[in-house]
């Protein structure tokens, strides 16, 4: 199991869950929280040490300093017709173009909010390694799923994650940009023919070590705002995975997001 869902939440982690969801203004909680809800401790402990930084309005505004004069590979621009052929309507394309424009701002928001309780928790923190963790079980099985039962739709997103984002099984689900677009399994199908192209040329080693860089310098005015709360024993469990997601998958997700959007847009 990677996350506990939100309707099978109970006690003080769905409590949590409303206090998340009333804090950030938000309808549904974030996979990662979700996730951190897995481990004895983990959700408490980090959003508890987060919440007075979250709650503070310092992140509503970062999306555009983290990618601020960054120049992301292009994908080809997707016209309207191309879309049509593979059943996406005008509507559709809306929708998708609004739940990227959600996680690009999630995905930033979280990478330097949980940037900050990684610095303050160890200063050193981002000098250590990235470390491969086993999954809790296989995304692939049935019971990991969550409303998506189509095996093939499935595939296609743990293959999307591993092509970028989770190549080295830093994190053990997949990200929850392809979990939402899998209503559309087509235009997930195109992502994936586009991003395969990209992959050949590697450009995002270079991209993913300039985000990160600028997250470091971010993050040194907010971590005032934040405050550590008790350190449970297993603290190694929460800080590893939340370390892989803001080193490596998130600023991998933000260049993906921001690339789809740029491609649904048609701005270049």
């Amino acid at each position: 199991m990677y996350e506990i869902k939100e309707v099978d939440a109970s006690g003080e982690i769905a409590n949590i869950y409303n206090d998340l969801r009333k804090s950030l203004n938000i309808k549904v909680v974030n996979t990662i929280w979700r996730y951190l809800a897995t481990i004895d401790g983990g959700l408490n402990w980090v959003w508890y040490s987060s919440k007075e930084l979250y709650m503070s309005g310092k992140l509503e505004d970062i999306k555009e300093k983290i990618i601020d004069n960054i120049e992301f590979p292009e994908l080809p621009l997707i016209p309207d017709n191309v879309l049509s052929s593979i059943g996406i309507s005008e509507k559709d394309k809306l929708e998708i173009i609004k739940i990227i424009k959600k996680y690009n701002i999630g995905n930033a928001k979280n990478m330097i909010g949980l940037s900050c309780f990684l610095k303050t928790y160890d200063k050193n923190i981002f000098l250590k390694p990235n470390v491969i963790i086993g999954n809790k079980s296989s995304i692939n099985s049935l019971s990991d799923r969550s409303e998506i039962t189509n095996k093939n739709t499935w595939q296609l997103i743990n293959s999307l994650s591993e092509m970028f984002v989770n190549t080295n099984h830093y994190i053990p689900f997949p990200p929850g940009l392809y979990i939402e677009l899998a209503r559309w399994p087509n235009f997930l199908s195109l992502v994936w023919s586009m991003l395969s192209g990209l992959k050949r040329n590697s450009p995002l080693p270079k991209y993913t070590a300039i985000l990160n860089q600028r997250a470091e310098k971010i993050i040194q005015p907010l971590l005032d705002d934040m405050i550590i709360k008790s350190i449970p024993k297993n603290k190694n469990d929460v800080t590893v995975p939340i370390h892989n997601l803001v080193t490596v998958v998130m600023p991998k997700m933000i260049m993906v997001g921001n690339m789809l959007f740029n491609s649904l847009s048609n701005r270049k």
